[in-house]
């Protein structure tokens, strides 16, 4: 008996099937497309977390918000009593550009130590935060909850906390290295005590009994206060200097401009526009 041939039916490719088939053409298009689309918006929007860019560094809003809070414990103002009317809105405004030139300094204060090799060690992160934490929470009967408050009132977590104290570290290396050459002489450091006496000498004091009892905090308050001088014109130098590396934008900004200048052929609101530095 002759046997008969087996004949296999030849199967189409999957680029075939869809090449005969012009309605899976037009899925897949919109397929790729969207998902091309989804995920450009995503990286887009994914950007409206950066305030800033120093030197091609990201400085996000978390920075900005928790630098906010600090400014306002350095010139004794109360975030929660701040209202809507003009005078709380011309606090926040200065609050807000005090942290804009805080978070900037630090950020290059930070890469310039980075570059002279300057690093955090976990006990230096670890004093750090300690330090932190006993600023903010003192007395406290519950200071687990206080550090807790403490850090959504920054809108922080404990993770970006650590990350902004290693930069403050890194970035007072570098202030102490610029500012351990600088000394002080006896007539400066009476110079200092006339004009900052009331802060030593206490009613009935003799101001001369007192300079001489207080005379090596004195002056170690006086060079500390020469240094901080010195570093306010460096500061100010330093971010003047660097003005064209310092971006106060980011890519969801940009795009929402162009959104609204070329598909809607609108005015940009105020919160989508460059900042200056």
């Amino acid at each position: 008996m002759k046997k008969g041939k087996i004949v296999k039916k030849e199967s189409k490719s999957f680029f075939k099937r869809i090449a005969e088939n012009p309605a899976l053409i037009v899925i897949l298009v919109v397929v790729i497309v969207s998902a091309f689309l989804f995920s450009a918006y995503g990286y887009i929007y994914a950007g409206r977390n950066v305030y800033a860019y120093v030197k091609g560094t990201p400085i996000y809003n978390y920075e900005m918000s928790s630098e906010i809070v600090d400014q306002a414990y350095k010139n004794n103002v109360n975030l929660a009593s701040i209202g809507t009317d003009p005078k709380g809105a011309f606090v926040r405004y200065t609050l807000t550009n005090f942290a804009k030139r805080a978070v900037i300094a630090r950020r290059l204060y930070y890469l310039m130590g980075l570059k002279n090799h300057f690093t955090c060690s976990k006990e230096e992160l670890d004093k750090a935060l300690y330090d932190f934490k006993k600023q903010v929470i003192g007395d406290s009967t519950n200071p687990e909850q206080a550090f807790k408050t403490e850090l959504e009132n920054r809108g922080i977590t404990e993770k970006q906390l650590l990350q902004i104290l290693r930069e403050k570290v890194i970035a007072q290396k570098e202030k102490d290295a610029l500012t351990k050459n600088i000394t002080i002489t006896p007539e400066e450091v009476k110079k200092y005590f006339k004009e900052w006496s009331y802060a030593y000498v206490k009613d009935g004091q003799n101001p001369e009994e007192v300079f001489k009892k207080e005379y090596d905090k004195i002056k170690r308050d006086a060079l500390s206060f020469k240094k901080q001088q010195y570093l306010v014109k460096y500061t100010n130098n330093l971010i003047n200097k660097n003005k064209k590396y310092i971006v106060i934008d980011n890519r969801y900004k940009k795009f929402m401009r162009w959104f609204y200048r070329s598909l809607l052929n609108l005015a940009v609101p105020s919160q989508f526009k460059p900042g200056e530095v």
